[in-house]
């Protein structure tokens, strides 16, 4: 873009110099509208239209992700010749986290929550252009806690509203000046004080403010008031500016793996995890994950799905009831094959009376590096008096 007054062999010498393409008033760069003069909104409807875009993607229709949600759970349980077969588990225990019994699979509409929130925070915390587009026509540099949804809010703008006040909640601060508010804002990592009665008639006071007051406020019971000056002393900091950090990363910002993790506070440790190891192929696991969770079509379960039948083991020599604990346990052949294992691993178990249980102990007793590092000595000449 150059003077209008500009020659045509000036402009193809600049074009030859730089390597740059001419063009006319009002053009784009980088996204961004440049023009002579007044600005008109029709120039900016480019940059409107990705915004919009960008805040659409985190607005997918409930009924969608359902649909969605059931061509998955379908993919898992298949199908034979065309028929789909029968879902033995639901799909909520599915997505759960595999230390909690599921797949790991996360739920559509938590992983789109989990985007909005993403959202939410570059709103608050990134320098983009759609930031700074979201903070100038939503929050106008308002307190968090005190912007209302008006009637004709866009479902996107109520979705990224509902993220704001759980950011709000869950994240916490790193301060030095303390310019943010000492009621709506989690500056001690514990919560905010909203919960206080006639709270919100308090919320402009910023944390600079309380503390230069001795924390001193009528709203503040006196042991609360001590409380608040000892963690006011304790996490302020030198530096001249503040932050709001995420505290369940190691860097203070957003993830969605790390918010999907505490939402779903998958750390707890069960015989679901230890199903899921490097050492057993993945087949092996997901036919132990249907087993523990009885997702198998033994007579026992299917009787449960009101369809009539005479229950007969076809691996026992005398006639029983096919179950769960009879068909991997109690009957002849399982018993065979338990003892053969037992014996090769010289493990000693009790007797059980449930599959877990049984699980637990082998997985327990025969450890990884057992199996990895050097096999038992039964395990060997036995190979050998094979190969012989």
């Amino acid at each position: 873009m150059v003077s209008s007054k500009a020659t045509r062999r000036r402009i193809q010498a600049i074009q030859a110099l730089t390597g740059f393409s001419h063009k006319i008033a009002p053009m784009e760069y980088l996204g961004v509208p440049i023009f002579y003069g007044k600005a008109k909104a029709i120039y900016f409807e480019k940059l409107l239209t990705r915004i919009r875009r960008k805040m659409d993607a985190f607005s997918v229709p409930k009924s969608i992700v359902k649909a969605l949600e059931i061509l998955f759970s379908n993919f898992i349980w298949g199908s034979t010749e065309g028929k789909k077969k029968r879902k033995w588990i639901s799909w909520p225990k599915i997505t759960r986290p595999t230390a909690m019994g599921g797949l790991g699979l996360r739920p559509l509409a938590m992983t789109l929550k989990a985007f909005r929130m993403k959202a939410a925070w570059n709103i608050l915390n990134a320098d983009t252009l759609w930031a700074s587009f979201m903070r100038a026509k939503y929050i106008k540099g308002k307190n968090l806690r005190t912007i209302n949804l008006i009637a004709s809010a866009s479902k996107s703008w109520r979705d990224i509203w509902c993220c704001l006040q759980d950011l709000v909640e869950l994240a916490t601060w790193e301060f030095g000046p303390g310019d943010f508010s000492v009621i709506t804002e989690n500056w001690r990592g514990s919560g905010s004080l909203l919960h206080l009665e006639g709270s919100m008639d308090y919320a402009h006071i910023t944390l600079k403010e309380a503390a230069l007051m001795q924390f001193n406020i009528p709203l503040f019971p006196q042991e609360l008031q001590q409380d608040l000056r000892e963690d006011f002393h304790l996490k302020k900091r030198q530096d001249s500016h503040d932050r709001r950090i995420w505290p369940y990363s190691s860097n203070g910002d957003f993830s969605i793996k790390s918010y999907i993790t505490e939402v779903t506070d998958s750390r707890c440790r069960n015989i679901f995890v230890k199903i899921w190891q490097n050492f057993i192929p993945t087949k092996i696991s997901f036919f132990i994950w249907k087993l523990l969770h009885e997702a198998l079509p033994v007579d026992s379960a299917v009787s449960k799905c009101h369809i009539q039948m005479a229950s007969r083991c076809v691996c026992c020599i005398s006639p029983k009831e096919e179950s769960f604990m009879h068909l991997f346990y109690h009957g002849d052949l399982a018993k065979k094959a338990w003892l053969h294992f037992n014996d090769l691993f010289d493990l000693r178990m009790p007797r059980f009376t449930n599959i877990k249980n049984i699980l637990n102990a082998w997985l327990q007793t025969a450890s990884v590096n057992q199996i990895d590092a050097k096999p038992p000595k039964k395990i060997l000449k036995a190979n050998r008096s094979s190969k012989k």
